[in-house]
């Protein structure tokens, strides 16, 4: 059957997703993919990686109606490590894995766009989603919802070819070399990917879209911010990507912010400036719980194929 695979092998990475990781798995449900896909040829590899919520036992009761679920636990909050794990346990006749994020909405022909794009260019290794943001409204921070705002009509109108961890697919073998050299600690898994695989291997597929939901507070702004200035100063030190310069990158941040309300871009420019000091002290937690991103608090509307 067209761009149906050997074996369907889908990975989600789960830290504290009980408000989420039920409605995430109905949308993998109602995959075109995973509907043409017979039941013993389809998978999804959920790993609890550090929770201290009822994420495994809301996954286990799912499981008992869905056995191709399988789930593994393991302490570490690392989501990379998470990430190796569910490569090691997908199946050999896997030829590719899927990977979405536990707190996002796939749209129900995401998974079979980039399955096509795979068939369509052999040689390609690694397939990105269009990861778009929603529910930016329902903030009651005004200047949150501003800049979550812009960031929207940034990305609906620049559509960035970097790769998002929210959706994407990956060749196995890749996968595997990957995990081989891939450090537990790292905090930013999906950008660490894409360093490693060659550009013209890559591609992103615009009509697979996926939606996550932005930080909808400023404590969370903050956290996530601190997370991947931490993240791109470890691919850094590891010769992975270049880096500008403090004062470069603060003149890039406030040239994105642009059309923003003064107040807005003086206090986005302070809060990076913030949390680029706080990654490089690497003190706190990098995965507190997020829970204002969790889909229970969305009316999921204004979402469109």
């Amino acid at each position: 059957m067209e761009n149906v695979p050997e074996m369907l092998s889908i990975g989600i990475c789960a830290h504290n997703e009980e408000e989420s990781i039920a409605k995430t798995l109905e949308h993998i449900f109602k995959q075109t993919l995973w509907k043409k896909t017979s039941p013993d040829r389809r998978e999804i590899i959920i790993c609890a990686n550090g929770c201290t919520d009822n994420t495994a036992a809301i996954v286990k009761k799912i499981s008992k109606e869905h056995p191709e679920i399988k789930l593994i636990e393991i302490s570490e909050k690392s989501k990379a490590l998470a990430w190796k794990r569910i490569v090691h346990s997908s199946s050999p006749a896997a030829s590719k894995i899927f990977f979405v994020d536990a707190d996002v909405v796939v749209h129900h022909h995401a998974l079979e766009r980039i399955a096509a794009a795979f068939k369509e260019k052999p040689w390609i290794l690694l397939v990105g989603g269009f990861a778009v943001p929603f529910g930016v409204r329902e903030t009651k921070d005004q200047r949150m919802r501003q800049i979550n705002e812009a960031y929207r009509k940034r990305v609906l109108k620049n559509k960035p070819k970097h790769l998002s961890g929210a959706l994407y697919g990956i060749n196995r073998n890749h996968a595997l070399e990957i995990a081989k050299k891939m450090p537990d600690n790292i905090l930013i898994e999906d950008a660490y990917i894409q360093a490693v695989t060659p550009k013209e291997q890559y591609m992103k597929v615009f009509s697979a879209k996926v939606y996550f939901k932005p930080p909808l507070s400023i404590k969370d702004y903050e956290n996530q911010m601190r997370r991947f200035e931490a993240g791109k100063m470890q691919l850094s030190a590891l010769g992975l990507i270049g880096r500008r310069s403090f004062l470069a990158e603060l003149r890039a941040k406030i040239a994105t912010s642009r059309g923003l309300p003064l107040k807005t871009r003086i206090s986005a420019g302070y809060r990076w400036a913030k949390t680029r000091v706080s990654a490089r002290i690497r003190r706190g937690d990098f995965w507190p719980k997020n829970v204002s991103s969790k889909l229970h608090r969305s009316k999921q509307r204004g979402i469109k194929a």
